[in-house]
C-alpha cells in the first residue's frame, strides 16, 4: 500500500472521530509536506534512514521544531491506521 492510500483511509476512517478543524490541519500537513514528498511511496519503504531523510528535508525548507514534530505525528498516525 502506498502512503497516499493509507493517507485516504486514515482520513475517511477518522472523519467522524475527530473536528473538523483537526482534519483540516491533517490534511494540510498531508497535502503540503506528506504527499509530495512521500505520498507515491509503499509504507514498506518508510524506514527509520528515509523518515530521518525526510525529516531533515523539512527542517532545510525552513519547517521549524513544533511544526516539523506536528508533520512526523501526522505521518505516524497514517502509518498505523493502514
Amino acid at each position: 500500500m502506498k502512503v497516499r492510500e493509507a493517507w485516504s483511509l486514515f482520513r475517511n476512517g477518522h472523519r467522524d472521530s475527530v473536528s473538523e478543524a483537526t482534519l483540516r490541519d491533517y490534511e494540510r500537513v498531508y497535502e503540503r509536506h506528506i504527499g509530495p514528498l512521500l505520498g507515491e511511496l509503499k509504507l514498506r519503504e518508510l524506514t527509520a534512514e528515509r523518515l530521518g531523510v525526510f525529516e531533515r528535508e523539512l527542517r532545510r525548507g525552513g519547517i521549524g521544531p513544533s511544526a516539523c514534530a506536528t508533520v512526523m505525528r501526522v505521518l505516524e498516525a497514517v502509518r498505523r491506521g493502514a
